[in-house]
């Protein structure tokens, strides 16, 4: 019986291992993860981190009230930057915040999709100071 409970168990992990996907930028929306691994990150250059915030002013033009991190990853061969939005309210911004949204960017066509509004873009309950302007 213990033998067969066994083989059950060996089975059962080598099917959920065979359905493993590797992690997708869209599987989490925060570039300070831990323990996120994308196929792979770049650096944006400055030209791109510009050209982002342009086109961000016109897709989400109250973008101000966040608190924006944003990170470049590979996804399936394509290079695109991962946007975590944390909506601030006085000094800080939280991470669990029901505003805050996550959305993907391609530089290349200079779109964005993917929009997940109220992601959880940090350890829950945690606060961030924001930045010095």
């Amino acid at each position: 019986m213990n033998s067969l409970r066994s083989t059950a168990c060996w089975i059962a992990l080598g099917c959920a291992l065979s359905f493993a996907v590797p992690a997708q930028a869209r599987d989490t929306y925060d570039c300070a993860a831990i323990g996120y691994t994308p196929e792979s990150s770049w650096d944006l250059t400055e030209t791109q981190g510009e050209q982002l915030y342009t086109d961000l002013d016109s897709a989400f033009p109250d973008h101000s009230n966040f608190m924006i991190r944003s990170c470049g990853v590979i996804e399936s061969g394509k290079r695109l930057i991962v946007v975590g939005a944390l909506h601030i309210v006085g000094d800080e911004a939280s991470c669990d915040d029901e505003k805050n949204f996550g959305v993907l960017y391609d530089p290349e066509t200079r779109k964005f999709s993917d929009v997940m509004p109220r992601q959880k873009l940090c350890a829950n309950g945690m606060r961030i100071k924001r930045p010095q302007q």
